[in-house]
């Protein structure tokens, strides 16, 4: 008995594969001919088109006739095929039990690029496979259409998978200044994650216009991680307004916000910075402390000097005390040296100007 039922299911299975084979060859054929006709006859084409009611055609036709048509030929065609039925079709083929087959049918909306084709391709972001949501997610960024931004923004608010998130933000880092505007109307998010995510977006993206709302998330958000991460994003953008922000923020109440930014003002490169730096070699976190002792260190020679001058002047703790220590002696010397030759001519200075008094005196009488 099993013998026998397992011949009957090899049967069926063959008869079924057999089937599919001959359909998919008359589907080949007739796509053949109908791409003949378009380049030598146009109106015997769409008479031909109207035949054939098979939607795989149809979406096989979409998706090589690009390649196997000329623009013009293509663009007439794909016209005349998208209309509300073969639409509503696709529709329903977004339901397909069969995976690849939604992927096929995602392919087709993405090329129709309709705002009601994008409207259809919104069941596919919620599919059940990972493949076919984030195929969806990163061509939607590709078209050129509000409908885009608007689908994926409100997509977000339905999100909570990490992988699939990252898949978005290289969305939205795609649609570029595009979608700024909008992302930055998410920026009263009550979520700490989706906030600082969104805030890392705008740092990557680098428009302009989310430098101030990003200054006023790092002066007045109650939650520090999203000060943080409003400190990073601010550090990718140039100029003296971010530099003075971030400066404000070396005396904030929470340690990892200070940290952040003693690492933050080490990238500027700007001698202007070494005394804040300088006063963070006291402070009370030994995080901030190393962060500014490699920001100094960062700066080169310059940097150096003044770590080994804030020995004589400041009550250093000994962290700072040994990673001054763990320095390349030879370097240190040649400092040493250059702050010595320094302050023996700014004292022969000094003495000089007041030999240079006395003597003016005497001869003033």
């Amino acid at each position: 008995m099993l013998v026998t039922g397992g011949v009957v299911i090899i049967i069926g299975l063959l008869i079924l594969f057999k089937k599919k084979k001959l359909k998919d060859n008359n589907i080949d054929d007739d796509y053949k001919a109908v791409t003949r006709l378009i380049k030598t006859d146009f109106k015997k084409a769409l008479n031909r088109l109207d035949k054939i009611e098979d939607i795989e055609f149809k979406k096989d036709l979409i998706l090589n006739g690009k390649k196997d048509l000329d623009k013009n030929s293509y663009r007439q065609i794909k016209s005349y095929l998208v209309n509300d039925n073969f639409l509503k079709k696709l529709l329903a083929e977004t339901f397909n039990q069969n995976v690849e087959q939604r992927k096929k049918t995602a392919f087709v909306l993405l090329e129709i690029r309709t705002t009601q084709a994008i409207d259809y391709l919104i069941p596919l972001l919620y599919d059940k496979d990972e493949q076919v949501r984030n195929l969806v997610i990163k061509n939607l960024s590709k078209l050129d259409s509000p409908k885009v931004i608007t689908t994926l923004i409100n997509y977000l608010d339905h999100c909570d998978d990490l992988a699939t998130l990252n898949v978005l933000q290289e969305s939205f880092l795609e649609l570029g200044s595009a979608g700024v505007s909008q992302l930055l109307a998410l920026l009263n998010s009550r979520d700490k994650a989706y906030l600082n995510w969104i805030i890392e977006i705008l740092g990557e993206i680098g428009d302009k216009q989310a430098v101030d709302p990003l200054i006023n998330l790092l002066y007045q958000h109650p939650i520090s991680q999203v000060r943080v991460m409003a400190a990073k994003s601010l550090a990718k953008f140039e100029g003296k307004k971010v530099f003075k922000a971030l400066l404000h923020k070396i005396e904030d109440d929470d340690c990892n916000v200070r940290a952040q930014i003693a690492k933050l003002l080490g990238k500027f490169k700007n001698k202007e910075i070494i005394p804040y730096l300088c006063k963070m070699l006291t402070d009370s976190s030994g995080i901030v402390r190393n962060n500014a002792c490699q920001s100094l260190l960062r700066l080169g020679d310059e940097g150096v000097k003044h770590l080994i001058l804030s020995i004589e002047s400041n009550d250093l703790k000994p962290d700072v005390i040994n990673k001054i220590r763990a320095l390349d002696s030879l370097k240190l010397l040649e400092i040493a040296k250059e702050i010595y030759q320094t302050c023996s001519n700014n004292e022969n200075n000094r003495l000089k100007l007041i030999k240079e008094d006395q003597e003016q005196e005497e001869l003033t009488g």
